[in-house]
């Protein structure tokens, strides 16, 4: 969930920390760079300062809610994300990752309702459906989520992780065409699609 982060070593932004402590974009760029490394506590660190100097800054939010959310710190996570909406109602981002830690959490009405509103969002995006079939698929909605899944595959056919949930999902309700997923899952680059997912049947 976190960010793409910044290729500068945490050593040579803190020069611009020290001639600029007030500066919440230079904290911001250090903790990305310490998350780079996998140094997450002083990324937890620094995301705190620059969010106490800019409480609004929902770049810093959404970073350490990522943060949180891959340390298993879920409701964290989720106070960090409500806050982004709160700043920016219509942050998909923001909607999406508050949606997946639902998702971890068992709350399946509260991650389909962020789901469902960043779709309308993002109505072109396969993530945005894809992510909304997972969690109509664990809620009980299994052919609703079979649909959401179909359509992610459709907007992206080059994303096997799509065509491995619509697998997964297929074959627990006795549907998957194992042929057709290979056939499609043919025209993906080698070295990106996971073969041996579906080939073996391992989930």
């Amino acid at each position: 969930m976190t960010r793409k982060a910044t290729s500068r070593r945490p050593s040579l932004i803190s020069e611009s920390i020290r001639l600029r402590p007030d500066s919440a974009t230079a904290y911001y760029n250090r903790a990305n760079s310490h998350n780079a490394l996998e140094e997450t506590e002083k990324a937890i660190a620094d995301l705190d300062a620059a969010i106490a100097i800019n409480p609004s800054y929902a770049g810093a939010y959404i970073n350490r809610g990522g943060i949180f959310l891959i340390k298993g710190e879920t409701r964290s996570a989720i106070a960090d994300f409500d806050t982004v909406v709160r700043l920016a109602p219509t942050s998909a981002l923001a909607l999406n990752d508050r949606g997946s830690a639902y998702l971890l959490l068992g709350e399946y009405d509260r991650a389909l309702d962020d789901f469902d509103e960043v779709v309308r969002l993002q109505p072109h995006k396969a993530w945005a459906f894809g992510n909304r079939g997972i969690a109509r698929f664990y809620s009980g909605r299994t052919e609703a989520g079979i649909a959401d899944l179909v359509t992610a595959a459709d907007l992206s056919p080059s994303d096997a992780l799509i065509l491995v949930w619509l697998h997964f999902v297929r074959t627990r309700m006795g549907q998957d065409d194992v042929n057709d997923l290979a056939a499609r899952a043919a025209e993906i680059d080698r070295t990106k699609w996971p073969g041996a997912v579906i080939r073996n049947g391992k989930h």
